[in-house]
This record gives C-alpha cells, sequence and structure tokens, in this order.
C-alpha cells in the first residue's frame, strides 16, 4: 500500500487542496470566504475554518510525499509525479493568490503565457496512453454526443430562456481551440502521467475530472458539469478517441451551457475569483438596507475589510463620491435619449453609448464632462444641488426644468454605484488589508450611473 500509484494520485490531489485553501483564506475577504465555502452545517465557520484545515491538507500532503517516496523512486514514476507536483499546484496557485478578480493586468497575461508554454511542452513531451488500437466511434457514441450538446437547449428552452445568438455564434467559432487548450492541460497531461505512474484508467480519469472540476471552484454548477463532462471524456480518451474531436464536442457543450441556460442558473459561468468576487458585489449591493453613503460605507467595511471604518477614511470616501457626482450627471443628461434626441435635430454628434463609462469617452466628449465637473461651473450655476441640475437642463437638453424633475435628482446612492464601491473595497482589502483608504483619482473610481 505505501508503494500504491495510488498514494501518489492522493498526495498530488491533496497538494491542490491545499494551496486552493490557501488561497480562500490568505486573499479573500470577509464576505468573500462565506461565498467560496460552504456555510453549512460543519462548516458553518467560513471565516475561521480555511485557514486550519489549508494547513492540515498541506502538511497531510508533506506526509504522504514522505512516506510514499519510495514509490515515486519506483521505475519510471518519478519525472511524472514531479510534473503533476510541481505543474497543477503552482497553476491553482496563480489563479487564487495572483489572478485578478476582474480585468487581468500585463503580469498576469504573462504568467497565464508561461503555464500555457509549460502544458504545451508537457503536452509534446510526457507519455502516451493511446492505446494500440484505434478508436472507433459508434451510433452510441454520436447519440451520447448529442445528448449533451443538447441537453442545455432543451432545458434552457423549457425554462422559457431566450440565448444571445451572437455571443453563441461566436462561442462556436472560438470556444472548440479554448477547450482543446484545457483538454491538453486537465486531460491529457494528467491522466497521462497518471497511467505513467502505474494508476488504473479508472482511476486516472476519477483524478482528472476532480482537478478539473476544482479549477472551477466554486461555481456550484459548473464544478459539477466539469466532472461529469471529464469523467465522461477522460475515459474516452484513454480508449483512444482523439483530442481534436473531444474538443469539438466540450467547445459545443459549452456553448450550449452558457447560451441556453439562465444567466442565474449558471451565474454567467465565472468561475474562480472572478465568480466570488461578482457574487460578493451582488450581495452587499442588492441586498444592503441602505443607499446612503455614508450608512452604506459603515456597513460594507466588516464586511471587506474585516474591521470598522476610521472617521478620516469615511470623509475620505464621502468627499470622493461629492466630487464625482457632478460627472456622472452630465454623463447621464449627455448619454439620455431626450439628449440624443435634441442633438439628432440640431443636427449634432451624438454622444458615446451609455454603456462606456465617460473616462473612455473620446478627448472631446471627455472635455465636456470635465467642463461641466468644474468648480466654476458648479458655482456658476449656483453653488447647489438643484442649481446645478437645472444648469445641466438647459445647457444639455436646451430647456428648463420643473422643481419636480429637479427634486428627483438625489444624492443616494444607485444599485450600480453600490456595486462599485463595493468591488473597490474588496480589492482594497486585496492589495492593501490593514492600510488606511487615502483616495483615488476620479479616473480611477469610475463612479457610474
Amino acid at each position: 500500500m505505501l508503494r500504491s500509484p495510488l498514494l501518489l494520485a492522493s498526495t498530488w490531489l491533496l497538494t491542490i487542496l491545499a494551496v486552493l485553501t490557501a488561497g480562500l483564506a490568505v486573499r479573500l475577504a470577509p464576505v468573500e470566504k462565506t461565498l467560496a465555502w460552504p456555510t453549512w452545517g460543519p462548516w458553518n465557520d467560513a471565516l475561521g475554518f480555511a485557514a486550519p484545515l489549508a494547513l492540515v491538507l498541506a502538511v497531510l500532503a508533506a506526509l504522504l510525499l514522505f512516506v510514499a517516496g519510495g514509490a515515486a523512486k519506483e521505475g519510471n514514476r518519478a519525472r511524472p509525479f514531479a510534473e503533476l507536483l510541481l505543474f497543477f499546484p503552482l497553476l491553482f496557485a496563480f489563479v487564487w493568490f495572483l489572478l485578478p478578480a476582474g480585468r487581468p493586468g500585463a503580469l498576469a497575461m504573462v504568467m497565464a503565457g508561461l503555464f500555457l508554454a509549460a502544458a504545451w511542452f508537457l503536452f509534446r513531451h510526457g507519455p502516451t496512453s493511446t492505446p494500440k488500437t484505434p478508436w472507433y466511434a459508434t451510433k452510441y457514441t454520436y447519440f451520447l454526443d448529442a445528448g449533451i450538446i443538447l441537453l442545455p437547449v432543451l432545458a434552457g428552452l423549457a425554462m422559457g430562456h431566450s440565448p444571445d445568438l451572437k455571443a453563441g455564434g461566436y462561442s462556436l467559432l472560438l470556444y472548440p481551440l479554448y477547450a482543446f487548450i484545457q483538454l491538453v492541460a486537465f486531460l491529457h497531461i494528467p491522466t497521462t502521467r497518471l497511467r505513467a505512474m502505474g494508476l488504473s484508467a479508472e482511476n486516472s480519469t476519477l483524478f482528472a475530472a476532480l482537478v478539473f472540476s476544482l479549477i472551477h471552484w466554486p461555481n456550484p454548477l459548473v464544478m459539477l458539469i466539469t466532472f461529469a463532462g471529464m469523467l465522461l471524456w477522460a475515459q474516452q480518451f484513454q480508449n483512444g478517441r482523439r483530442l481534436w474531436q473531444l474538443a469539438l464536442v466540450m467547445g459545443l457543450c459549452a456553448t450550449t451551457v452558457s447560451q441556453f441556460l439562465p444567466d442565474d442558473l449558471t451565474r454567467h459561468m465565472r468561475v474562480g475569483p472572478g465568480y466570488v468576487r461578482w457574487e460578493a458585489m451582488i450581495l452587499l449591493a442588492d441586498d444592503s438596507p441602505t443607499n446612503h453613503p455614508s450608512d452604506f460605507i459603515q456597513d460594507l467595511y466588516p464586511q471587506t475589510i474585516g474591521r470598522q471604518v476610521l472617521p478620516q477614511e469615511l470623509q475620505t470616501w464621502l468627499a470622493l463620491i461629492k466630487e464625482a457626482r457632478p460627472s456622472t450627471w452630465a454623463a447621464m443628461f449627455l448619454t439620455s435619449a431626450e439628449s440624443r434626441k435634441h442633438l439628432a435635430a440640431a443636427g449634432k454628434e451624438l454622444p458615446p453609448p451609455d454603456s462606456d463609462h465617460w473616462t473612455d469617452w473620446p478627448e472631446e466628449w471627455k472635455s465636456r464632462i470635465e467642463h461641466f465637473q468644474s468648480a466654476e461651473y458648479w458655482q456658476r450655476s449656483g453653488g447647489n444641488l438643484a442649481g446645478f441640475v437645472g444648469a445641466l437642463y438647459g445647457d444639455i437638453l436646451g430647456r428648463g426644468a420643473s422643481a419636480k424633475e429637479i427634486g428627483s435628482w438625489q444624492t443616494i446612492l444607485t444599485r450600480n454605484q453600490k456595486r462599485r464601491i463595493s468591488e473597490l473595497l474588496l480589492e482594497l482589502n486585496l492589495r492593501q488589508g490593514q492600510t488606511e483608504f487615502t483616495g483615488m483619482s476620479l479616473e480611477e473610481f469610475r463612479f457610474p450611473n
């Protein structure tokens, strides 16, 4: 038993779990931990459970590696075991310690490229588990392929969900290539190494499916789908089916799941830190009982930073929101349907779409926003909210405003604004921890409508 390849495979899996759990403990804010870890039964203390568990898993994996050291040295097991033990824990560490929850930066892209190059090297230079007999597809094979591809379509139609056909078209073209990359990393590399270590085809399939599911943590539906899919595809691959055929099936299946099932069910197919960040933003903003900036920020700090907001920090946030309001309101006026109608009637250029934040607009339009947000414009329009809003009606829409219209503009936070503040505080927790917040520029703030 001590020299069993199953022990080596278990050591590999425990190492991955230790890295993943350590990432949850170190990186995530308090509210994110509750979304990235089960909060039922014995796991209810999500905030304090991840760190001890990561330590236990790491110690257990180290003990197993020490005990099974002889098994790793037998025959030709050392190299495939070392490749598994290096590549996958480092990949999980990259995802849970370094990969941004939002748009990846230059460093993340470079590191992703290095992992891609390493995966290609391991794909081209390693053992093979392809049997001598070729794969012969049967009617059952094609029926099974069609079933897993069409099942999400039928489920989505039954739930009344309308797919995005344009996005689905792009996915049909691009996802098979992405699927091939995933299958190289999470099917070919692990199964060939596990088989070279002496593991059976059935156990190799199970371990590959578990690791493929874990890389999609903590989206429950996506984890379930990827586990079930890899069980089938790893089995077929080890029976001789070509990788490009599986990539085509996987790409089509991923397209129907992502486009035909409701986003509320798939959670927009988000996984990893991006899933946790998005769910936390929705929870903090949409479920908040208050729309007043001061109360909202005071409620946010314990859930994001893990402490109470300092008085000077609160004043910095309130001053930043006050500074950002004129530019936000001006952008809302410029992109409104009435503004577009007014500009079109005058034969003037229409503003950018309201889906683009004003900081991303062309310089000509950004300069207009900067004019409306200037202190001179605020003072010239009365130095108060009612006068400023009334001036926007006249200067942008070309008409006066009733008292009711002016009164509808309030200083409470919108849902999108609460989500943005929540996102920033979650990001500050990652970058600064307990460091005091001292402010940021309006370009960094990107206060939305």
